[in-house]
């Protein structure tokens, strides 16, 4: 995973935040964390005003990759 201070999106371009993609982190959350409630957050754009938008909670999976090892087998590791 790579941090990234900004991301640049040309005129007409387009973004699409997914998990495993480009995505927005938050850490260090202090208030009560309930998946049945949608959160609001507003994004700011530079020179483009700002978004309000309704976020809603996923519970934490592991990341599971499929390995393919010199013996041929694949299994999954959690990372």
């Amino acid at each position: 995973m790579n941090h990234l201070e900004n991301i640049v999106i040309p005129g007409n371009g387009l973004l699409k935040l997914e998990p495993s993609g480009v995505h927005i982190m938050f850490v260090n959350i202090t208030i009560g964390q309930d998946q049945s409630r949608k959160y609001p957050v507003t994004l700011v754009f530079e020179e483009q005003g700002s978004l309000e938008i309704d976020l809603l909670l996923k519970g934490a999976k592991k990341n599971q990759k499929v390995h393919k090892h010199k013996h041929g087998q694949s299994h999954k590791h959690d990372h």
